[in-house]
């Protein structure tokens, strides 16, 4: 069984690999950061001066996993030389590929953890839908334009993939560690599982009248996580930079004045967000007779809504899309494993 189980996760790997290594040619030849991710300048300079927190603005400069990893494969000189589109005096290609290829990495770690998910969804491990959810984490919209490039997407598409896999193992342990770590990473994995949990918590209350400890303790290890970001950034490690972000009066009145209603930002933003449709369309067909998902259906349409409304609150304007992106994963999970149901319902 052991020898089985190798041989079907070897060729989930080998099989991400030969989907997906083209992806990372084409971004390493193609990719240019002077469009829509000047972010890149800013995780530039941390790569170069890895812990240096004096070298990039707030809260840029708290994203200090995603630099480190990239500075490490730096350092060990691991580097493809080539022609490439971008080209820049004042940038090193050998810290450029170091960018690609790290978030290349992440994506793979994230297809492979999607995987894992819909083996727990299944209750076994099978080999078509574990396949097709992680091919999809490569086939979402922001994949090129914005995890294979310069910034630091990668990597928080892999902490939210895994700590959902926490999350639907129960781990507590393993949730609380990737939660702390994520703090260093973006502070949007707490803010999506602080949603997800409470949630879970509510309706599992409303259904059985009883209070679900398990989730009470995800919510707050995920309030927990949060508190200590906005510690980290108003009162441990201060650093200048969109200070409107930790103002409650300015989040409000710019939520209340933000216009959605433009042709760019719709397109971004909206039209953008292809696995959010295509799961809203898979989770319609298995409703009817599968009631039980609604859960999770909120729980990921509520997370999806409060980071639509920070978007806005926090004037992001068309970045919201990018933002919106991350639950990418997740939507990759239940696309794959709704149709997996679907499959078998249309055999009985």
């Amino acid at each position: 069984m052991k020898i089985e189980k190798l041989g079907i996760w070897a060729f989930r790997v080998i099989f991400v690999f030969l989907v997906s290594y083209g992806m990372l040619y084409f971004s390493y030849k193609y990719y240019s950061p002077d469009y829509g991710a000047s972010d890149f300048y800013a995780y530039y300079k941390m790569v170069l001066h890895p812990l240096d927190f004096s070298v990039a603005p707030s809260p840029l400069i708290y994203r200090q996993f995603s630099t480190l990893v990239t500075a490490l494969i730096f350092k060990m000189g691991i580097f493809y030389n080539m022609e490439i589109s971008y080209v820049n005096e004042a940038i090193n290609q050998r810290v450029f590929f170091a960018f690609i290829l790290s978030n290349y990495i992440a994506l793979a770690l994230t297809a492979l953890t999607i995987m894992k998910i819909i083996d727990i969804e299944i209750g076994k491990e099978t080999m078509l839908a574990p396949l097709f959810g992680g091919v999809l984490a490569f086939l979402s919209f922001g994949t090129l334009v914005y995890v294979l490039t310069g910034l630091v997407e990668g990597w928080t598409w892999f902490f939210i993939a895994l700590a959902f896999y926490a999350f639907k193992k129960q781990n507590i342990y393993l949730f609380a560690f990737i939660l702390v770590v994520a703090i260093f990473q973006k502070e949007v994995v707490s803010i999506i599982f602080g949603v997800i949990s409470f949630v879970f918590f509510v309706l599992d209350y409303l259904k059985d009248r009883k209070v679900n400890k398990t989730y009470l303790k995800f919510f707050a290890i995920s309030f927990a996580s949060f508190v200590l970001y906005l510690l980290l950034r108003k009162v441990f490690l201060p650093i200048s930079g969109y200070e409107n972000q930790l103002n409650l009066q300015s989040l409000i009145e710019t939520f209340l004045n933000y216009s959605i209603f433009t042709s760019n930002k719709l397109f971004i933003t909206i039209f953008s967000q292809n696995l959010f449709f295509i799961y809203i369309l898979s989770f319609l067909l298995v409703f009817k007779y599968r009631k039980e998902e609604f859960k999770t259906f909120l729980a990921l349409l509520s997370a999806w809504v409060l980071l639509y409304m920070i978007g806005m609150a926090t004037d992001l304007g068309t970045n919201i899309g990018r933002i919106l992106l991350v639950l990418s994963p997740l939507f990759a999970v239940y696309i794959s494993f709704y149709i997996y149901l679907l499959e078998n319902k249309s055999k009985e």
